[in-house]
């Protein structure tokens, strides 16, 4: 099967290139997932072992989709180096290198429902009467470390016997995870543990945060295939940064040495009324790279509202939702959630 044949010149442009480095931006609806799994297909094609191929996605959901896409559409059933999502590929690197990196070797991962009564328990028999909000902010600070400075303060030390107390008992939270493997990463580019990945593709890189980021930039492979959108980054308030789309103005700028930028900008999903009017909004925003979605459907429909108060609101939207459903349930109660599913509302 020719791996291009369904793909569009934009996809296939980002596919075949000889570029080592590739940054992909791909606009809403453009294929993304198309091109990705494509660009792992190309890869085995060209000669690529799959057991040296890392793919990194944001949710499990996506890898196994990947996964399946990858047998279903191009006959691939050999299975890849590595699939999944950083946090897991993380653990089995803190598995693996155990005692390079100084860990127990068993380890397992921490439920985030037992991190805040380990830290209030902590906090209690250190004498710390700080709020839990602070020592809560003081560890997302450390990013997964549990060294202090010389002259550590009390909120330090209290991060320093949490992390202790986790590895005493085989765990570790989710920075820690990203810190640990950073470092198995880092051995890895030195060469004190092995490492059999040369090709990397990162998935959604618009929501990794600043410590993501330096795990991707730390890995020594030799080619990169990085997908996200700079537009579409709605994780900001749990830490993702503006790397992505940094470097994709570095690249429009050339000034990031080695990485060739591809934009796919066709609109397979939306109508073009809907997509002008989104492009038109987000063109205002300060230091954007230039970027435009070009709609492949007409039509289209947007509605304005608008309301008093809150309350106003809520009625509003809730009659709308109600007008739709049974709208699409042709006027009947059917008594489950299948005339729901299709809509969406955003808060």
């Amino acid at each position: 099967m020719d791996i291009l044949e369904k793909l569009n010149q934009e996809q296939r442009a980002a596919v075949e290139s000889p570029a080592t480095h590739k940054l992909v931006c791909a606009g809403p609806g453009a294929g993304k997932t198309r091109t990705l799994v494509a660009s792992v297909a190309h890869a085995i094609t060209q000669g690529a072992a799959p057991a040296a191929l890392l793919v990194l996605t944001y949710t499990v959901n996506a890898a196994r989709e990947m996964t399946s896409r990858l047998e279903r559409e191009y006959g691939i059933k050999d299975k890849l180096g590595f699939i999944g999502t950083l946090h897991s590929f993380c653990l089995s690197l803190c598995r693996e290198h155990h005692a390079a990196l100084g860990l127990p070797e068993r380890i397992g991962v921490v439920d985030d429902e037992q991190v805040e009564p380990l830290l209030v328990s902590i906090m209690e028999s250190m004498g710390d009467r700080s709020s839990l909000k602070a020592a809560l902010e003081n560890l997302a600070r450390c990013k997964g470390a549990n060294q202090v400075e010389r002259t550590p303060s009390k909120a330090d030390l209290v991060v320093k016997r949490y992390h202790t107390a986790l590895l005493e008992n085989g765990l570790l939270d989710f920075d820690g995870l990203l810190h640990h493997g950073l470092r198995a990463v880092r051995m890895a580019a030195a060469g004190s543990v092995p490492w059999p990945y040369t090709h990397l593709f990162a998935d959604e890189c618009q929501d990794s945060s600043e410590q993501d980021f330096s795990i991707y930039e730390a890995m020594p492979c030799g080619n990169n295939f990085t997908v996200g959108d700079f537009d579409q980054r709605v994780y900001s308030f749990r830490g993702a940064s503006d790397q992505f789309e940094q470097l994709a103005a570095r690249c429009q700028s050339g000034k990031a040495s080695g990485w060739q930028l591809f934009i796919l900008s066709a609109n397979y999903r939306s109508g073009s009324l809907i997509c002008q009017t989104a492009d038109n909004l987000i063109q205002h925003n300060v230091g954007r790279p230039d970027k435009r979605m070009q709609p492949t459907r007409s039509g289209g429909s947007i509605t304005v509202h608008g309301c008093g108060t809150p309350a106003d609101e809520l009625s509003y939207v809730l009659e709308q939702v109600l007008t739709v459903a049974y709208h699409k349930a042709e006027g009947i109660v059917t008594g489950d959630d299948e005339c729901f599913k299709d809509i969406a509302v955003l808060a």
